[in-house]
């Protein structure tokens, strides 16, 4: 949050995002900016994954995080790229992620879970897209 509301990196970061013709036409080198918030993000992801194998498994094997970066795509879009209602939205799905966990002992199959994300994400885009709809009348 810090860094994309307080800072001239996270400006540009958003002005690139946003539209790269106009990052170019202001100035802004939007290879660079690509540049530095992949690496940046990349190396966030290997952290977490770092902490996962070590902490949680203690082993690579190569089931490990099996769909962990659609699950991110899911709520980076249902946060709108907002860092706090990533927090929220995430927790919000990683209780989803445990529950699917807990009803495994239930009989009860874990894509269940995959479903019902699935199920909330087209949710909110059939909402958006009516909403839109009536906004435009």
């Amino acid at each position: 949050y810090f860094i994309f509301e307080k800072t001239r990196f996270g400006y540009k970061a958003k002005v690139v995002g946003e539209n790269p013709k106009a990052a170019t036409h202001g100035g802004i080198s939007t290879g660079i900016i690509i540049l530095i918030a992949t690496v940046l993000s990349g190396g966030i992801a290997g952290i977490a994954g770092m902490a996962d194998v070590s902490g949680i498994h203690h082993r690579l094997h190569p089931n490990i995080l099996l769909g962990y970066g659609y699950t991110g795509i899911i709520i980076a879009w249902l946060s709108r790229n907002n860092p706090l209602w990533v927090l929220i939205v995430s927790i919000l799905f990683g209780i989803l992620a445990v529950g699917g966990d807990i009803i495994q002992v239930h009989q009860v199959p874990n894509a269940i879970v995959r479903i019902l994300q699935g199920t909330i994400f087209l949710s909110v885009i059939a909402s958006d897209s009516i909403v839109n709809r009536i906004w435009r009348k």
